[in-house]
C-alpha cells in the first residue's frame, strides 16, 4: 500500500483515539505504581529508585531504538508493542491479585513498560507522517499531543487514584485494557505490507546494514548536526527540558511555603498548565495556519519564557494559577509545530534515529533541570529559581533564532510543494 493511499483522515483520527484510550491507562499507572510500592516498603530511597526506573530507559535506550525503529515497519511496531504491554500489565495485574508481588516486580515492571513505551512512542511519531498530508501535521500533532495531556495528566492520574482504592490489581489490569483495546483501534491500517520505498531500501542495503548499527545511529545524529534549522530546534528543546523543567523541581515548596496552599492547591496548580496545554492543542493547527509556523515557533518560546517569570513576583495563587494555565499554551503549540516540522523536514529512512535524539534530549535533560532547580532554590530562594528559568530560555532563544525561522521557512516550502502536488495529483 502506498503512502498517498494510507493518508486518510480516518486513519489518523483512530491513532489520536488509539493515543488518547493508552495514555488514560499510562495516567493510572503512573498514579497506581507509586501507590502500590508504597504499601511494600515505606523506605524513600526505594520509592525515590522505582521512580527513576521509569526514565532509565529513556536516558540508555532512545537512540539504539530509534535505529531500530528505522528498520522497522512502525505501524506493525506499534500494534505489537501494545500487545505486549496488554500482555504485561495483565500477568503483573494477576500477581497483584493473588499477592504475590514483591519489590523486584515494580522495577521490572517500570522497566519493561518504560522501554514499550520509548519504542511506541518513536514508532508513532515517526510514523504519522506517512498517514498525514504535511499540511495537516501541526493539526494533528495538535490534537495527538491534547489527547496525551487529557489522558496522562487529567483523567489517568485522576481515574488511578479513585480505583486504587477499590483494589490494588484494578489499575493494572484496566491499563491493560486500554493497551489492548488501542492496538486494536490501529491494527488494520498499521498493519500493512512494507512502503516501497522501505522494502527497496532492505533489499538494497540488507549485506551492508549487518554489524553497522552504531554507525547507523551515529548517521542519525550527524545528519540532525549538519541541518541548522533543526540543530537549532534541538537546542531549543534541550534548554526547554532544564530551564523549563526548574520550577518542577521546587514546586511544591513554592506552593506550600509561598502561596501558603495545602495538598489540594498544590493538585491544582500542578494541573492547570495542563487545562492549557489541551486547550492549545486543539486549535495548534489553525494558529499555525493563521500566523505561519515562524511566528508560532517565536511566540510559543518567548511567551512560555516570559511566563514563566511572573510567579517569582506573585503571591495571590488565583494570579499565579491563571500564569500556569496561559504556560501551557505555548507549551503544546511549540511542541506540535516542532514536531511536525520534523517530520516533513527529516528523510523518511532517518526520521526514528532523529526523533530518538530529541527523546533523548528531553528524557535525559529534564531530572537535570530538576536538581538545578533544587540547587538554585536552596543557594538564592524559591522564587529565584523562576527568574533563573524564564531568563535561561531566552538567552537559548537568542542563540537559536535564526535557526528557528530557517526551520521555519524549510517546513512552510515543503507545504507548499506538498500542497502542489496534491492539487495536481487531483487533476
Amino acid at each position: 500500500m502506498s503512502e498517498v493511499s494510507l493518508q486518510n483522515p480516518s486513519h489518523w483520527k483512530r491513532l489520536v483515539t488509539a493515543t488518547g484510550i493508552s495514555n488514560f491507562g499510562d495516567g493510572i499507572y503512573f498514579v497506581a505504581l507509586p501507590l502500590l510500592g508504597a504499601t511494600l516498603t515505606q523506605d524513600p530511597r526505594i520509592i525515590a529508585s522505582l521512580a527513576a526506573a521509569t526514565m532509565i530507559p529513556s536516558l540508555i535506550f532512545s537512540l539504539p531504538i530509534g535505529a531500530f525503529v528505522d528498520r522497522l515497519h512502525q505501524g506493525r511496531a506499534m500494534v505489537v508493542v501494545d500487545f505486549l504491554r496488554c500482555l504485561v500489565l495483565a500477568t503483573f495485574a494477576t500477581l497483584v491479585f493473588f499477592d504475590e508481588i514483591s519489590l523486584w516486580h515494580l522495577f521490572i515492571l517500570a522497566l519493561t513498560l518504560g522501554t514499550g513505551g520509548l519504542l511506541h512512542d518513536i514508532s508513532s511519531a515517526t510514523f504519522l507522517p506517512r498517514i498525514v498530508h504535511p499540511q495537516d501535521l501541526a493539526k494533528v500533532n495538535g490534537y495527538k499531543a491534547s489527547v496525551t495531556e487529557i489522558g496522562n495528566g487529567v483523567l489517568g492520574p485522576a481515574a488511578g487514584g479513585l480505583i486504587f482504592g477499590m483494589a490494588l490489581f484494578v489499575p493494572f489490569a484496566v491499563n491493560s485494557l486500554t493497551f489492548g483495546i488501542a492496538a486494536l483501534i490501529i491494527v488494520r491500517f498499521a498493519n500493512q505490507t512494507a512502503f516501497p520505498r522501505q522494502a527497496k531500501a532492505q533489499k538494497e542495503g540488507e549485506e551492508e546494514r549487518k554489524g553497522a548499527y552504531w554507525q547507523e545511529i551515529k548517521e542519525g545524529a550527524r545528519w540532525l548536526n549538519n541541518h541548522r534549522g533543526l540543530r537549532s530546534i534541538a537546542i531549543i528543546v534541550a534548554a526547554w527540558n532544564i530551564f523549563g523543567w526548574m520550577p518542577e523541581g521546587v514546586l511544591v515548596l513554592y506552593v506550600t511555603e509561598v502561596l501558603g496552599l495545602g495538598s489540594l492547591g498544590f493538585g491544582l496548580i500542578f494541573g492547570v498548565t495542563s487545562v492549557g496545554a489541551i486547550i492549545g492543542g486543539m486549535f495548534a493547527g489553525r494558529i499555525m495556519k493563521s500566523i505561519g509556523p515562524t511566528r508560532i515557533l517565536m511566540i510559543s518560546v518567548v511567551g512560555y519564557a516570559i511566563l514563566t517569570l511572573p510567579p517569582a513576583f506573585l503571591s495571590a495563587p488565583l494570579l499565579v494559577g491563571a500564569v500556569f494555565f496561559l504556560q501551557g499554551i505555548p507549551l503544546i503549540t511549540w511542541n506540535a509545530t516542532s514536531t511536525s516540522i520534523r517530520q516533513a523536514l527529516v528523510p523518511r529512512e532517518l526520521l526514528g534515529r532523529v526523533t530518538s535524539v530529541f527523546v533523548l534530549l528531553g528524557g535525559g535533560l529534564a531530572p537535570i533541570g530538576f536538581i538545578l532547580g533544587g540547587f538554585l532554590g536552596d543557594l538564592f530562594g524559591l522564587r529565584a529559581v523562576f527568574l533563573f528559568s524564564g531568563i535561561g530560555l531566552l538567552v537559548a532563544f537568542c542563540l537559536a533564532y535564526r535557526g528557528l525561522a530557517e526551520a521555519a521557512a524549510s517546513f512552510s516550502d515543503t507545504m507548499r510543494k506538498a500542497s502542489v502536488g496534491a492539487e495536481q495529483g487531483q487533476q
